[in-house]
């Protein structure tokens, strides 16, 4: 899957592993950025056909992405719609962790 890049003073650096994030997001470290007032992120090529999330802070936007991403996957369940889906289900069907 290709992932969405930004400039780089826009990205914003996060520790996945630090034991804040759940394993969710510390599985597929979504591309985290300030947009204007606002921070988002996402996992796919772009923020049209990959899966979002924005907040107030790095961290709500990380939840915010989270819960798209579990809405998501109910929704698609195993027929993935786009690359972003294909490449969740995949990562997902080969963890042997229970994420969800």
């Amino acid at each position: 899957m290709i992932q969405m890049t930004m400039p780089k003073e826009a990205v914003i650096t996060i520790d996945f592993l630090a034991g804040k994030y759940s394993r969710m997001v510390q599985l597929f470290q979504p591309l985290v950025y300030r947009d204007g007032n606002a921070y988002c992120s996402v996992l796919g090529p772009n923020p049209q056909e990959g899966i979002t999330g924005c907040g107030a802070s790095p961290g709500e936007a990380l939840a915010d992405w989270e819960d798209h991403l579990r809405k998501r996957m109910k929704q698609i369940k195993d027929k993935p719609e786009n690359e972003a889906d294909a490449y969740v289900l995949d990562k997902l069907s080969g963890s042997t962790e229970v994420l969800w």
